[in-house]
């Protein structure tokens, strides 16, 4: 099992949640148009999830840049941007990511870095939006004591809440 979102060689893969809880469905997608799709069609949802798909889509895009100029690899990338904006236009995190990705970039411009550097760069942005959600979630899940959800297989639309303690269990059911 895979985590929601992850960089995997030269690709984004993403649990496609329109599935869940039925299926466990992984979409690969290789290259920030596919990335983009899968935001616009809710493959990806959540709003950290769409930003950390958005940053992704971004780096993974630019990763694919054949420019060799700085020129050209900026417009490339402010059109990367802009297809991703194009895909929840009311999403939130999807415009704080991709303006994160946008400073990453500025700085690297302004630093002189080459094409590589600034796709290094890009990438390691990425990341970072993906890791520090990763620790939001779980810094929220420690807090609340609630452990993850377990949802039910065989009753799909119900879904188990266990205590850390597993003192005490609930169970919610939709209906």
């Amino acid at each position: 099992m895979l985590p929601t979102i992850a960089r995997v060689e030269n690709a984004v893969v993403m649990i496609d949640q329109r599935k869940l809880p039925v299926e466990e469905v992984y979409v690969r997608c290789e290259t920030a148009v596919e990335v983009a799709r899968a935001i616009k069609t809710m493959v990806i949802r959540g709003a950290p999830a769409i930003g950390v798909a958005a940053a992704m889509g971004i780096a993974l895009g630019m990763r694919m840049s054949k420019a060799t100029g700085t020129q050209k690899f900026a417009a490339e990338f402010y059109k990367t941007c802009e297809l991703m904006a194009g895909t929840r236009p009311t999403a939130v995190n999807l415009f704080w990511a991709i303006d994160r990705m946008k400073r990453a970039f500025a700085a690297a411009a302004e630093a002189g870095e080459s094409v590589d550097q600034i796709k290094d760069r890009l990438e390691r942005e990425a990341q970072l939006i993906h890791d520090e959600d990763v620790a939001s979630c779980r810094a929220i899940r420690l807090e609340s004591g609630i452990a993850p959800m377990r949802i039910a297989r065989s009753n799909p639309s119900s879904i188990r809440l266990a205590k850390r303690s597993d003192t005490v269990t609930s169970n919610v059911t939709s209906g």
